[in-house]
């Protein structure tokens, strides 16, 4: 592995055990999140939280009622990641009913991996996941055409706007423009990224003289995260991660990464699935590089925008 790999390895967070959120009309709910790739058991943090704080929000009702919804990563056939789903929320249901508490259970549900992204090799935690919801009296049916909607709320693009590099030695300084948009909103938001940090410059001589490179705008990367969020939410700070390779015109060598540092709004922390957004640039002027890792913020300038995720 080498540094840049190793640079951007450590910016990676991984996705909690335990998610709560809040439901309308639930007194509880939580996403229990990891469970071994390709397996069904409880992990210690969910057993902890059923064991207790479930527990109590159970106890405090006369006929409460427990809805399930199992899931799973991307990874494997859509025929496994079904049945997974339906092993791991029933793993859960079971481990409710031993509690020794007195319970119904609301029509479960298992959806498989059919909600878990566009990405084919996508294993994320988040993914590997059971939803536990609490009503203190017999929930709504679950819902079909809205269900869809709230999902598209996690669902977002970024896109290059232009920009480019500085290079001084090895100092980089980054000045980006972006555009993220949400696909149920159907609205965006422009950002400007200045980071500052190392680039790993290829000795070419005279040519080596060039202090950095430049590029127009790109094409939509898509991106979810595990809850919806303000467009605002993302004028955060940030890190780019850039990979080793040269951009002459139209012909380019090395995507970009970039993370979000802090991402949260008043209900608390959001995360990016996968942790980080791959983008890349239009055509434009870099000389061959051996990678580059900034630090900076995102500033959300300018109106909200319309939006349809087309290039």
């Amino acid at each position: 592995m080498g540094i840049m790999d190793s640079l951007h390895a450590m910016s990676q967070s991984a996705a909690l055990d335990v998610q709560k959120f809040s439901d309308k009309g639930g007194v509880a709910s939580a996403r229990l999140c990891n469970f071994v790739t390709g397996r069904s058991e409880l992990q210690f943090g969910h057993k902890y939280y059923l064991g207790g704080e479930f527990k109590n929000a159970i106890e405090k009702h006369n006929a409460p009622w427990v809805r399930l919804i199992g899931f799973a990563s991307r990874k494997g056939s859509s025929a496994k990641n079904l049945k997974l789903s339906k092993e791991r929320m029933e793993a859960v249901g079971l481990y409710i009913a031993d509690l020794g508490l007195s319970v119904q259970f609301d029509k479960v549900a298992f959806v498989g991996s059919e909600q878990s992204g566009e990405d084919a090799s996508n294993n994320d935690g988040y993914y590997r996941a059971v939803e536990v919801y609490v009503y203190g009296t017999k929930p709504p049916p679950l819902p079909v055409e809205p269900a869809e909607v709230v999902d598209k709320q996690n669902k977002w693009a970024l896109r290059y706007g232009g920009g480019g590099s500085l290079n001084i030695g090895p100092v980089q300084v980054d000045g980006f423009a972006f555009e993220i948009g949400n696909f149920a909103r159907k609205v965006s938001a422009k950002f400007i990224y200045g980071g500052i940090g190392v680039g790993l410059g290829i000795p070419l001589g005279k040519l080596s003289k060039i202090p950095g490179g430049a590029s127009t705008v790109g094409k939509w990367a898509k991106f979810t995260t595990d809850r919806t969020t303000a467009l605002s939410s993302f004028a955060t700070a940030g890190s780019i991660v850039g990979e080793p390779g040269v951009t002459l015109g139209d012909f380019s060598i090395g995507d970009s990464h970039l993370e979000f540092i802090g991402l949260s709004d008043s209900s608390g922390p959001v995360r990016v699935i996968g942790n980080t957004v791959r983008f890349s640039g239009g055509p434009g002027f870099a000389l061959p590089s051996g990678g580059a890792l900034t630090g900076g913020k995102f500033t959300m300038v300018g109106k909200l925008n319309g939006f349809d995720g087309k290039d």
